[in-house]
């Protein structure tokens, strides 16, 4: 079998360290909106937390005290799974129409 010489090793090395880490460089920053929570990426605003083991993500509150908020729900062995994002109220209740900046 024939051995690769050491400019041959390091340029295999360079050419496998560019294909793994190529999907993790991107051109532009993810610019992410405070108000709107993102629970897989503990992106939580308004706080994040549980009832009785159920957990929730909120984003940050609106002027008028709506604010969206996810809730999610505990896979075993496996970590959270979260819903989509709705609108709730100051009252923790769901919005009234208008709510979130008009989009409930």
């Amino acid at each position: 079998m024939k051995r690769l010489s050491g400019l041959a090793t390091a340029a295999a090395s360079v050419a496998v360290a560019a294909v793994i880490t190529a999907p993790l460089v991107r051109a532009e920053p993810v610019l992410m909106d405070p108000q709107v929570p993102n629970g897989t990426g503990m992106w939580c605003q308004g706080g994040v937390g549980n009832v009785m083991l159920v957990p929730y993500c909120k984003g940050a509150p609106f002027p008028d005290g709506s604010y969206w908020k996810q809730i999610g729900w505990i896979i075993p062995f496996q970590g959270v799974g979260w819903n989509p994002p709705a609108c709730f109220g100051p009252d923790d209740q769901p919005s009234a129409p208008g709510g979130c900046g008009g989009a409930a």
